[in-house]
């Protein structure tokens, strides 16, 4: 996926292969994100207020909650079983562990500065 996205025109992009952009930087792996954030960047070039392009850039720089890793019922589990072990004595059993949301990956100082440099034109 991400070879098709190195070759497509920039100049011609749809809402659909945005769209597609933004689903595949969501689920890629951090090499894989480390190679999509050039696209990322010429794709915010041509299309400087499409939305979408925004809340990349928002994942990119890191700006606020943009991507909810865990569900309303799992954060409110989270929370419950953070009070039960501070109540407890952080006595924690087998059944009770929490789940930790997944590593979250940060895009390196340079991809951030480009994006900032084109927002801020």
């Amino acid at each position: 996926m991400l070879k098709a996205f190195e070759r497509i025109d920039i100049n011609n992009i749809g809402d659909e292969l945005i769209i597609a952009l933004d689903k595949f930087e969501r689920i890629a792996r951090g090499e894989i994100k480390e190679k999509l954030a050039p696209i990322i960047i010429q794709v915010l070039r041509q299309y400087p207020n499409y939305p979408l392009i925004r809340e990349m850039i928002s994942r990119i720089l890191e700006i606020g909650n943009t991507q909810t890793l865990l569900s309303k019922d799992e954060i409110k589990e989270l929370e419950n079983f953070i009070e039960k072990g501070e109540s407890s004595e952080n006595q924690i059993s087998g059944d009770e562990t929490p789940r930790l949301p997944p590593g979250r990956y940060h895009y390196k100082e340079e991809m951030k500065l480009n994006a900032i440099s084109i927002l801020i034109q």
